[in-house]
């Protein structure tokens, strides 16, 4: 897990995840990507810290896949998942029920082969 700071104020404002690294089948999943702070939002900072996790699974740690979880009312994260490459594999229904409604989620992933 990773805390991102602001770099001038070191004011936390989001964080991120590579969990269930396995490292026999060399993949793992990215998640808790998130910009808490509003006012950062909408920056790009999002895929910059996604980019550079990708960067140490695929080169630092040698891992093959990078799998995620994203629901589809979260437009924004789809958009900017797609932009940096990774891939919809599929789509879990109904996968978990909020407030009294239920959502789908995406299943995406991204290989070494595709990561630049």
């Amino acid at each position: 897990k990773v805390i991102i700071e602001e770099n001038n104020s070191k004011k936390i404002i989001g964080h991120i995840a590579l969990n269930n690294i396995d490292f026999k089948n060399c993949s793992a999943t990215l998640g808790k990507v998130l910009v808490g702070d509003p006012q950062m939002r909408g920056q790009g900072l999002g895929p910059k810290i996604i980019k550079k996790l990708l960067k140490k699974a695929f080169e630092d740690l040698g891992l093959h896949r990078i799998e995620l979880g994203v629901f589809v009312f979260n437009k924004s994260a789809i958009k900017s998942y797609k932009k940096i490459g990774f891939i919809k594999e599929g789509e879990k229904r109904d996968f978990r029920k909020l407030n009294g409604e239920y959502y789908n989620l995406w299943q995406m992933s991204m290989l070494e082969s595709e990561w630049s």
